[in-house]
Parts: structure tokens; C-alpha cells; sequence
């Protein structure tokens, strides 16, 4: 249970509000196979995939060379590939368990609510089509890919997240799921990182500064 209420609360979207890791790993795997030929290793999946800008991945496996207008082209093919797995999942793509319910908690108490995610705009829409975000936030509220700020690890994006809600990142706590975001609100300086339960190791989140690692949303209510 969350004794007391924070200023804001900040959200990675992808395998922290919804499970959808699989969804993501597949269209990855569907992408690489197509223009690598291979099969990418775990270690990839954790380096260079999970909670990073998807220009940054195409870049390391594809080349440096690459042009702004190809790299854009490429990261539109594979999140084509993820929304259209999500469709043909949708009867389970869905707000991880308890989460719901913790949004409208916090939403009662007065709680700043953001969105501080890796993903372009494209998808950020088809987040808000798919699942009824509207009922706790805005797309103002969303902050995402626009190319604009480095990637996580680097802490620019959720300082953005906490400005954009007119926040003290200070006073603020970040929900996250991945290695790399984990590093990026505590190098933003984020009061609390709560991790959320998924492929990473929960030894290793809390090596990197995660305070609690949960399964569930439920264990907050």
C-alpha cells in the first residue's frame, strides 16, 4: 500500500502499464530476421532493445549511416508489425493487473498523472485507440519519442515527463519495467523508482536504485 501520496506519479508505458513485452519482442524479432537474417540473442534483447529509443537499435544493428528518413522508415515498419500483433491480441491487451484501479487512487488524491514513454506518436495513439487511457490522462500528458532528447539511460525524458506536468521531479515517482529506464529516473533525480515485475532481473533493478520491485499493481491498493 503507498502510505502517502507523492506529487506526480510518472509511467514507462511498454511492459509497465501493459504486459506487452512479448508483442514488442516478436515485431523486434520479426524486423531483425528480415533485415539481419538472424535471430538477435537475450543479450541483445537487454542491451540494445528494452527501454531504448527504437532509432538507437536500428542504428547499432542497421549501421551509423543510416539517414534520419530511413531510420523513421524502418522504426514505422517494425511498430507496424508490433500494432498489428496487438490487434490480434486484443482480448488481452489490457492494463496490467491492478492498475486501474491504483490510477483512479491516485487520480482521487489529487495525483499528477504522466506517460514517459520510448515509443513514437504513432503509437502513443494507438495506445490511447486500443486501451481507454483518456479516462486518467491527456496526450498532452504523454511524453514520447520525438527525437528531440536522448534516450534512456539518459534522464532527459522524465524530466520532461515532470515538467510537462508542471512537477518537481524531486518530489515525483517513476514506474518502470526495463534496466535502462530504472537508471534514467534515478539519474533524473525521481523521489521513488517502483520497478514492475517482467524480464528483468528484480536483483538487478534494485542494484540500479529501483526502492520496490512489484508483481502486481494490487500490492499498492
Amino acid at each position: 500500500m503507498m502510505m502517502e501520496y507523492p506529487e506526480a506519479v510518472i509511467f514507462d508505458y511498454n511492459g509497465t502499464m501493459v504486459n506487452d513485452e512479448i508483442y514488442h519482442n516478436e515485431a523486434w524479432s520479426l524486423f531483425m530476421k528480415r533485415h539481419l537474417g538472424r535471430d538477435l540473442t537475450e543479450e541483445e534483447f537487454d542491451r540494445y532493445i528494452h527501454g531504448i529509443h527504437a532509432d538507437v537499435t536500428i542504428r547499432h544493428f542497421l549501421g551509423e549511416g543510416l539517414s534520419e528518413q530511413e531510420v523513421k522508415q524502418l522504426v514505422e515498419e517494425k511498430e507496424e508489425t508490433y500494432r498489428e500483433i496487438c490487434v490480434s491480441h486484443a482480448d488481452i491487451y489490457q492494463l496490467r493487473d491492478g492498475l486501474p484501479e491504483f490510477l483512479d487512487r491516485l487520480q482521487a488524491a489529487g495525483v499528477k498523472l504522466g506517460i514517459a514513454t520510448s515509443s513514437p506518436i504513432e503509437n502513443v495513439e494507438f495506445y490511447f485507440r486500443q486501451i481507454d487511457l483518456a479516462r486518467w490522462f491527456t496526450l498532452e500528458q504523454v511524453t514520447y519519442n520525438d527525437h528531440s532528447f536522448p534516450g534512456k539511460p539518459a534522464p532527459d525524458i522524465f524530466l520532461r515527463a515532470a515538467e510537462k506536468l508542471h512537477a518537481d521531479i524531486h518530489r515525483s515517482y517513476v514506474f518502470e519495467d526495463a534496466k535502462s529506464g530504472v537508471q534514467a529516473a534515478v539519474a533524473a533525480g525521481a523521489a521513488k523508482v517502483i520497478a514492475v515485475a517482467g524480464t528483468a532481473d528484480p536483483e538487478a533493478l534494485r542494484a540500479l536504485g529501483a526502492a520496490q520491485v512489484i508483481e502486481t499493481y494490487r500490492e499498492l491498493l
